[in-house]
């Protein structure tokens, strides 16, 4: 990181941040293109529909959604339509019709056998900030719509540096909505700060335009989009204050100004 961040004082002004997972501190955004690819196109073989999944589909229907609302998403947009069924059904990969949540465990199964075979890549300025956040006591917390999250956490050897990780069993236990909407990020605030810190005196940090809007709708200081695969235009569009390219870019001086100056 830059020497700046010795001048750093987030007790004075930034006082809580909340991460995204898959695109913000790990690679994981590829580990479940991959997976959901190795389930859509055994799917929609066995349908007789040749157009495989592609990663436009993934950006711009399925990144950033709980598994199974990605799932009902994703075929609404080719015109199919499955019941919902049990949480715990399953799918041999023969059934033409099997069930959305039949499907969503077998991409579960998919994103293990691939994270297992790959590992977890960590984006090094992003997890650098982190610590440097903990090193002066600022709450961070995670807020992803995976289930996966903490597993991912604790393979990357990240889980300890974090307050909480509200994930895609939180939002199943707890009745809240995903992204767009805000309830992931403002819950993971009030677990990390025990309602302490209004998100005006918080950063969101996240990779995918509907997360974006989440941390818009709920009205924190700073939100970075970070523009992974050209998405650069739809981050700002959301309403990111900065998009940058890797959180190398960003300067923790900056981010502490740009809470001294938007201050009321």
């Amino acid at each position: 990181l830059h020497s700046s961040m010795t001048h750093f004082t987030p007790q004075k002004s930034l006082r809580a941040a909340v991460f995204d997972l898959d695109g913000v501190i790990t690679r994981t955004r590829d580990t479940h293109m991959e997976s959901y690819r190795l389930l859509f196109n055994q799917f929609l073989k066995l349908r007789g529909d040749d157009e495989e999944f592609s990663e436009l589909e993934y950006d711009t229907v399925i990144n950033g959604i709980p598994r199974n609302e990605a799932i009902k998403a994703y075929l609404k947009s080719r015109g199919i339509t499955l019941t919902q069924g049990h949480e715990d059904d399953m799918w041999d990969g023969n059934e033409k019709e099997p069930t959305v949540y039949a499907l969503g465990n077998k991409k579960n199964e998919y994103f293990e056998q691939v994270l297992h075979s790959k590992g977890v890549v960590k984006y090094d300025s992003t997890v650098s900030i982190i610590r440097y956040l903990v090193e002066h006591k600022v709450p961070c917390g995670v807020a992803s719509s995976s289930s996966n999250a903490k597993d991912v956490l604790k393979k990357a050897e990240l889980l300890d540096l974090f307050d909480a990780v509200i994930d895609g069993h939180t939002i199943k236990d707890e009745g809240l909505k995903g992204k767009p909407h805000p309830d992931l990020f403002l819950y993971c605030l009030s677990k990390i700060t025990n309602d302490a810190v209004p998100p005006g005196e918080a950063m969101v940090l996240e990779d995918a335009p509907n997360g974006v809007h989440a941390g818009k709708a709920g009205k924190f200081g700073l939100i970075v989009g970070i523009d992974r695969g050209g998405d650069r235009a739809d981050l700002e569009k959301e309403g990111a204050h900065i998009v940058v390219d890797d959180m190398r870019e960003i300067r923790l001086k900056e981010i502490d100004q740009w809470f001294d100056l938007n201050k009321h």
